[in-house]
């Protein structure tokens, strides 16, 4: 009876130390990358979509891909170039979303109200992060085959709407090659 306890104990505690060794493997790696969604409109409403694969943005979700155990975006900046418009041009509302690469099942990451243009030309701001949102862009990248459509759609206080929207996405990747 005493040999089985003592069996019994051993065998649980070599099961419980692969397990912990297993974890030790894990890889955690800071990652970024940034994206551009061109706008081009001769109204004031605008929106573009583009498709994103990840294993072609960021070298460590190509070297890791099925490995990976977890996602986690820290920060989305948003940002300006080539804006074609008035001084005075500004963001009366948008939303920032996240689909499924066919763009089914559209989350808003952010909203953006009131924002106006020229403070944010060539100048990031970290947007405002709805946890829904990003939660979604997580599992996205982590599962395969780590594509996301991302959309950008909304109103200017006048027309046309013509700029690049310069998105930098910052997060951490924790993957086992095991």
């Amino acid at each position: 009876m005493r040999n089985t306890f003592v069996l019994l104990v051993a065998s649980t505690m070599l099961i419980l130390g692969f397990s912990s060794c297993k974890d030790i493997l894990d890889v955690e790696r800071d990652f970024s990358f940034t994206y551009e969604l061109r706008i081009d409109s001769d109204e004031s409403n605008y929106y573009s979509a583009d498709l994103i694969d990840l294993t072609e943005e960021v070298s460590v979700i190509k070297d890791y891909g099925d490995n990976i155990k977890e996602i986690d975006i820290k920060d989305i900046s948003l940002w300006i170039r080539n804006h074609q418009g008035p001084a005075d041009h500004t963001i009366v509302q948008a939303e920032v979303i996240v689909a499924n690469a066919d763009g089914s099942d559209q989350t808003v990451v952010s909203f953006i109200e009131n924002q106006a243009i020229e403070p944010i030309i060539q100048n990031p701001t970290s947007l405002d992060l709805n946890d829904e949102g990003v939660n979604k862009i997580n599992h996205l990248i982590r599962q395969s085959p780590h594509t996301l459509q991302i959309i950008l759609s909304g109103e200017l206080n006048e027309s046309p709407a013509n700029f690049t929207a310069v998105f930098e996405f910052e997060g951490r990747m924790v993957a086992n090659p095991l």
